[in-house]
């Protein structure tokens, strides 16, 4: 038999021996460590570590499986077999294979722990009876919310809105010098009611709920003369609206703001001054009412009429053409208290209309 021939056998032999001692070593395994393993745990894991100088890829129990299968094969070559030192080189195989499988088997053969058992506490016979929770009720005022029990209504501070919505009607006129049924329009005199007629042609302040007419004097002359001619002319214009929009034009107001302060005469303190006036809510229309919102729409800084925007030169009080004196006091608009619905409240709330009106004496034509 050649030298390949017998190296050939002696290969076979080895792995089939190998194969063997591998299986006896896997069965020794499983029937030997269920009886104690513990002291071998050491070797074990010793051959589990990368072989010396061949890195991660192969273990000590690897490097040693191959250099004792090296030597099966030499022993087990038919030329020279040693039967003898077969048998060590099986044994220390099936030693190796035994001590690279040895800790999952000890790891699966590992009781489980038995679980605790925590006895459960006596309860007192007065504290097992829990209390019965009731839904959260509310008093009738309040409704139930996410935080609890709200109030249904809250207190609401806001600035009062306004009442009425001035229109300032540019006339473009300014009564005569000592006049108070005269006009100056185009550098042309004319019939305040004439004039009144043509200038509700072009102007829509007939179809207005209310109309405020204005009478002013300038500073020359006596103060008692010039006063009583400028409430005649409020009166004059008062009467040339209502004649020029018929019996069912708007209410008129008239207001004489009396002399001028200036220093001397000029046209601008004699303006032939009208201004249309609609409720923004149904608030009942009086003089009052109308002093009271010319005051915050001045103080608001809106253009009510040239005449009032050159109140400084009237600081005497103001009067109907009745006589009856009334003051324009320029200040910021009141703020309201009103209880409104809560948010998220539910219908059944309501909120009270806390809205006032004022009823001191008209300023009426």
């Amino acid at each position: 038999m050649g030298a390949i021939g017998s190296l050939l056998k002696g290969i076979i032999a080895a792995a089939v021996v190998t194969a063997i001692v591998w299986i006896g070593a896997l069965l020794l395994l499983n029937v030997a460590c269920p009886l104690g393993c513990e002291a071998l745990a050491p070797y074990s894991e010793l051959v589990k570590q990368p072989a010396p100088l061949l890195g991660e890829g192969m273990s000590m129990a690897m490097l040693l499986i191959a250099i004792l299968f090296l030597g099966l094969v030499i022993v087990l070559t038919p030329r020279d077999m040693v039967i003898s030192l077969a048998a060590v080189f099986a044994i220390l195989i099936g030693a190796v294979v035994f001590l690279m499988h040895m800790t999952p088997v000890l790891e699966a053969q590992e009781p489980e722990p038995e679980p605790v058992v925590t006895p459960a506490p006596e309860l007192d016979a007065a504290a097992s009876e829990l209390p019965i929770l009731e839904p959260a009720r509310c008093a009738p005022d309040e409704f139930l919310s996410e935080d609890g029990c709200r109030k249904c209504m809250v207190t609401e501070t806001v600035t009062r809105p306004p009442r009425l919505d001035f229109g300032p009607v540019e006339t473009g006129a300014f009564w005569q010098y000592a006049k108070d049924r005269t006009v100056i329009s185009g550098g042309q005199a004319m019939d305040v009611d004439s004039f009144v007629r043509s200038l509700a042609s072009r102007a829509d302040f007939c179809s207005a709920e209310a109309v405020l007419v204005f009478g002013s004097a300038s500073s020359d002359g006596l103060r008692s003369v010039n006063e009583q001619r400028a409430r005649r002319r409020a009166e004059n214009l008062a009467d040339a609206v209502r004649e020029a929009c018929g019996p069912s034009g708007p209410e008129i107001f008239a207001l004489s703001l009396g002399q001028s302060e200036a220093e001397r005469d000029v046209d601008e303190d004699r303006p032939v001054t009208i201004t249309a006036i609609r409720r923004s809510n149904g608030y009942e229309l009086t003089g009052e009412l109308i002093l009271d919102e010319l005051g915050y729409e001045l103080a608001e800084g809106r253009a009510v009429s040239p005449l009032l925007e050159r109140r400084e030169r009237f600081p005497h009080p103001w009067s109907g053409p009745n006589g009856t004196a009334s003051a324009l006091e320029v200040k910021p608009r009141p703020v309201e208290t009103r209880m409104v619905p809560a948010p998220g409240a539910p219908e059944s709330c309501g909120a009270p209309d806390l809205l006032g009106v004022d009823g001191r004496p008209p300023l009426r034509q």
